[in-house]
């Protein structure tokens, strides 16, 4: 079946593609505050959104978009770091097709996660994120049951495919990172998050 095909061929490429011609993480701009040893009594929230884009001759533009609340964990190990885990929606679109459902929480998915290091100057920041669901996808014939979704926080670029950047004014987290031909098959990630408090 053609839209299952496409789809794993999708998940597939995100998830497991490393690459060398990664985007502007290092170069992107972000925001906040010293939390002391990490503690989440001061840690602000981020909000905002992330995706994931596949262009080219190759594939017709699925996109998983987030729409995100970075949430402080209660735990912090790492004194000087604080980590976040993500609430929210994530959509995916493909095309003409039909998917349905075409939204998930992402508090049900585990493949979320941001730390920002206070210890850095300016601080650092590494995100990733991703979801993955069964819907039924409908491509111009009968529906079939497919999973959906995919990758819609990274950097191909890097080793483990983190979105990584500092953190150099008060207020916002934003970057991008492109990875493939855009004559062939093109990956394009794109995040920006404010502070929420």
């Amino acid at each position: 079946m053609r839209p299952r095909g496409v789809v794993c061929f999708t998940l597939s490429f995100l998830i497991c593609c490393g690459g060398s011609s990664g985007g502007g993480a290092g170069n992107d701009a972000g925001s906040g505050e010293a939390v002391g040893n990490g503690g989440t009594e001061s840690a602000p929230a981020w909000v905002g959104r992330a995706s994931g884009v596949i262009a080219g001759v190759l594939i017709d533009g699925p996109e998983t978009e987030a729409e995100i609340t970075w949430i402080a964990e209660a735990e912090q190990p790492i004194p000087g770091q604080t980590s976040y885990s993500a609430r929210g929606r994530v959509r995916y679109r493909s095309g003409d097709c039909t998917v349905t459902p075409a939204e998930e929480s992402i508090d049900s998915h585990s493949a979320a996660r941001m730390v920002i290091d206070w210890t850095r100057s300016p601080p650092e920041y590494s995100a990733s994120g991703a979801s993955m669901w069964i819907a039924s996808v409908r491509c111009g014939g009968a529906p079939g049951d497919a999973p959906v979704g995919g990758v819609w926080l990274g950097d191909p670029s890097t080793v483990d495919q983190t979105a990584r950047g500092v953190l150099t004014d008060e207020k916002s987290i934003e970057g991008s990172a492109i990875f493939g031909d855009p004559g062939a098959l093109q990956v394009t990630f794109r995040w920006a998050f404010r502070k929420a408090n």
